[in-house]
């Protein structure tokens, strides 16, 4: 495999991150140390790889020198320690995300090598207290989720080779909305600065994010847009 992402651990956290990963037409590779789990979750479709991710060898069999990212979903905190640490030595660019379950071991992960770092708990308890707080918005979000059903999607799209006709252009100036009838909500620029709801004089530099509302083929439509802008 080429430009995958492999998840280390196949527990609940795991499992839901591999299928939202397949909905999202991501090629997924599992490290899983307990036989038996890999028996009991074939119907999975999922490539699993036997073994310890905290050794080289099996990362290597995962193929991390060609992966996109690596997720470690271990329940407990040093063992994803020593997953990032691993993972970082071998591949210096990867993309690691690590789950933490207490707040005294997220310091320890980014020093470690992760690139983000999230704990489940306290994700799902802010969500909880939208539910309360602010009904509405929290199902609105639901709704551009991974499992949303209104058609409608958020995605980014990384203009790493932007072409050079769309160089120091603004939004307005791409059309993208009026050829794709897709919205950019958002823009990433080189340095990190996040723009919401950008203006239409908004320059776009290369290297940058956009953050794309529509559905779809309102969203293919976008990646056509500078497709075809770079063949020009």
């Amino acid at each position: 495999m080429k430009d995958h992402i492999i998840i280390v651990g196949f527990g609940r956290n795991g499992l839901q991150t591999t299928r939202d990963l397949q909905l999202l037409n991501k090629k997924v590779v599992v490290i899983e140390k307990n036989h038996e789990l890999i028996v009991a979750n074939q119907k999975e479709k999922v490539v699993f790889v036997e073994g310890d991710a905290t050794e080289d060898k099996i990362l290597e069999l995962a193929g991390i020198q060609n992966a996109s990212a690596l997720i470690a979903t271990l329940p407990i905190d040093a063992d994803n320690l020593y997953v990032v640490l691993t993972a970082r030595s071998l591949h210096s660019d990867l993309q690691i995300i690590s789950r933490a379950s207490h707040e005294t071991s997220v310091k320890k992960l980014f020093t470690a090598g992760a690139s983000h770092v999230v704990m489940p708990e306290k994700v799902g308890g802010t969500y909880m207290a939208s539910l309360v707080a602010k009904p509405d918005l929290a199902e609105f979000f639901h709704r551009l989720s991974i499992e949303g059903n209104e058609g409608v999607n958020l995605v980014e799209i990384i203009c790493s080779d932007l072409p050079s006709e769309f160089h120091d252009q603004t939004i307005h100036d791409m059309s993208i909305r009026r050829l794709s009838g897709a919205n950019i909500v958002g823009v990433k620029t080189p340095e990190g600065q996040y723009i919401i709801n950008p203006t239409g004089d908004t320059v776009m530099l290369p290297n940058s994010k956009l953050f794309v509302l529509g559905t779809p083929d309102q969203i293919e439509k976008v990646k056509e847009i500078i497709k075809q802008k770079g063949r020009n």
